[in-house]
């Protein structure tokens, strides 16, 4: 499922230096035109990684 989710747009969001902000990303997937698929789910925990032009973060 976490390839489905890598799918598609990225979220962008911002944060100030020092900023700490509770942040939920709820995204729909069309999956209609994959063969074997999850009918449902949900997923937790799920590694993000920060991109800032060459630097990188993950959380």
């Amino acid at each position: 499922m976490l390839s489905l989710m890598n799918s598609g747009e990225t979220a962008n969001v911002k944060l100030l230096p020092n900023e700490v902000k509770l942040i939920r990303i709820e995204k729909e997937i069309d999956v209609s035109q994959i063969k074997s698929h999850v009918e449902n789910g949900e997923a937790a925990y799920v590694s993000i990684i920060i991109h800032d032009g060459e630097k990188n973060r993950k959380l």
